[in-house]
């Protein structure tokens, strides 16, 4: 039989002695965590009076026969339906135009720049919107003369676009627009 223990620690009173520093000890006492209990007996059966005679088994029943089952008709699979081919994606036809000139025109060449034998190509980055009107105007190309990019920016600001299309619809666009200053000799 095993019997379980618990550890209770308990302060025991400090010896004080000159030559070793105070210390604490403690005393270990071990008690049991659970009682003793006594192992559990059995009851003795009864003793038998007259002895009777042990009654016979009952016979037991035989099972009843299944009823016999008959096929009726045997169930065909149901079809499986073919797959239909998927719908051939709508191919959209987007229209669209770029914006182009209202009307014919030609930029003015600066007469201080014609003097200084100044000749360069500048490149215009234009906004057009719907309506066809210069919206703002960048130079993405420098001639390299700082004349003749002011005047090329000047000669497209007030000019008037037929605007790009989408599907029938003006919309608004970007035009990169190349300006070349070239003298005759």
């Amino acid at each position: 039989m095993a019997v379980g223990l618990s550890a209770i620690l308990l302060d025991a009173p400090e010896k004080a002695s000159p030559d070793v520093a105070a210390t604490r000890s403690f005393e270990v006492r071990w008690e049991p965590s659970n009682p003793l209990v006594s192992p559990k007996t059995e009851p003795e059966p009864a003793p038998e009076t007259a002895s009777d005679p042990e009654p016979e088994p009952a016979p037991e029943p035989e099972p009843e026969p299944l009823p016999e089952l008959e096929l009726v008709s045997e169930a065909e699979p149901e079809p499986v339906p073919e797959p239909q081919p998927e719908p051939e994606p709508q191919v959209i036809v987007e229209t669209s135009r770029p914006a182009k000139l209202a009307m014919e025109w030609k930029p003015v060449y600066p007469r201080e720049s014609r003097r200084l034998g100044q000749e360069g190509e500048v490149l215009l980055r234009l906004h057009i919107s719907s309506s066809g009107e210069v919206q703002s105007v960048q130079v993405i190309g420098s001639s390299g003369y700082r004349l003749l990019d002011r005047a090329a920016r000047r000669s497209v600001e007030s000019l008037r676009f037929i605007p790009a299309t989408r599907n029938g619809k003006p919309v608004s666009s970007t035009l990169d627009l190349p300006l070349v200053y070239r003298l005759r000799s």
